[in-house]
């Protein structure tokens, strides 16, 4: 059991029952029960260019934005990440990561579009 990870997606999943209109203090007090638990990985939200806000929501125009309004702290053991649909946001537009952003994008595509996808992310 010792190798199990995990990975938790309310921020992300929870907001395609509200647009992702969590409002920035539920988004806060959400982030903060999950670093209080147990889980490894925090999936902050949906990165797309087109639909996506700069806060108050955890569907982002870009990466950048979500440690200037909500990944204010890191927790030391947690891996905070995004998550991408391939098509919805070309990752050549995504700058070097540093120690305050994020730690990880995990890219989502359809069976058709593995090696296109797969392609684009060893980049």
């Amino acid at each position: 059991m010792s190798g199990i990870k995990v990975l938790d997606v309310t921020l992300r999943d929870g907001g395609c029952v509200n647009d992702f209109n969590f409002g920035q203090e539920y988004m806060d007090s959400i982030l903060s029960a999950l670093e209080g638990s147990a889980v490894d990985y925090i999936e902050l939200g949906y990165i797309d260019e087109k639909k996506g806000s700069e806060c108050g929501r955890t569907q982002y125009c870009n990466e950048k934005v979500i440690p200037q309004h909500f990944l204010k702290h890191k927790r030391r053991g947690i891996t905070y990440v995004a998550m991408i649909d391939y098509g919805k946001f070309h990752i050549d537009h995504l700058d070097k990561r540093n120690e305050k952003g994020i730690d990880g994008i995990r890219l989502a595509f359809h069976k058709k579009h593995w090696k296109e996808a797969i392609g684009g992310a060893e980049r």
